[in-house]
């Protein structure tokens, strides 16, 4: 029976991706429906609701063997607990994404860089987004980090610039983090950022870091902590081997300075 009614409902499955008869799946595969994902929802809901416990059973255990992305986002769905994230799970699937699109020219080409970046995404739509969702800000935070270092370092041709894209969507997520953070979370993540500015996220993305840095943590409690930060860089700036790129941070820095102090004194007034 078992092996039947999985058949069966794998076919079924693949029956209505495939198809293009209106009548038998109505909107399930119309491109041009407004409601094609509700539309797809409710129709597989439904297959799934059609079908005994025993079935349903058996067929997901063998989609979560073959699947371990979506083993590993099944058991966070039927555990909440906080406890119960492993984010090492989902570094290993990352890696394993890079591995199969660098292979063996160890470089991402052209054609498949969308498609690498699209499955980075989907971990941050999909896990990140439930972990946020679950209260769990430090592990969403991990992830999100270790997506942002390796997305800099990673050899690949971003013609279509979907690094910057990303690394916006990253940026995004941190915001909401540190809104909804309980402050000892919010200061594990400005111990994080302030130590990320050393080299390890590539020199373009670290503007990314710098602004959050800036603008991500006004609280009174980090004023004397940024000032000493930016001092810090100011000081590092000044000790670059390289001229040219000393001067320019030293630049930036400097007006990071003036600003802050500026912006510091207008508190002190309200």
């Amino acid at each position: 029976m078992y092996c039947k009614n999985c058949k069966h409902m794998a076919a079924v499955l693949y029956e209505w991706s495939s198809t293009e008869d209106e009548e038998q799946v109505g909107d399930f595969t119309n491109k041009n429906s407004s409601g094609k994902k509700n539309n797809k929802r409710e129709e597989i809901r439904k297959l799934v609701e059609s079908a005994d416990q025993e079935t349903v059973t058996l067929f997901l255990t063998d989609v979560l063997m073959e699947d371990e992305k979506l083993l590993v986002r099944f058991y966070n769905k039927v555990n909440k607990q906080v406890e119960d994230y492993d984010v090492s799970l989902y570094i290993k699937q990352i890696d394993d994404i890079l591995k199969h699109y660098l292979r063996r020219n160890h470089f991402i080409d052209y054609y498949q860089a969308n498609d690498f970046i699209s499955e980075l995404e989907d971990i941050i739509d999909k896990d990140v987004s439930d972990m946020m969702d679950n209260g769990n800000n430090l592990c969403a935070f991990e992830l999100l980090n270790y997506i942002f270092v390796l997305l800099g370092n990673v050899p690949m041709d971003d013609s279509d610039g979907g690094t910057g894209v990303l690394a916006n969507i990253i940026y995004e997520h941190w915001l909401e983090l540190l809104f909804q953070a309980k402050p000892q979370e919010k200061r594990k993540m400005y111990e994080w950022f302030t130590s990320h500015l050393d080299g390890s996220v590539i020199d373009y993305l670290e503007d990314d870091i710098e602004n959050i840095i800036m603008e991500g943590f006004k609280e009174k409690e980090y004023r004397k902590d940024k000032m000493a930060f930016i001092q810090s860089m100011i000081k590092k700036s000044q000790e670059e081997e390289s001229e040219w790129s000393g001067d320019y941070k030293l630049g930036k820095w400097a007006l990071r300075y003036l600003s802050y102090l500026k912006r510091k004194q207008h508190q002190i007034r309200k």
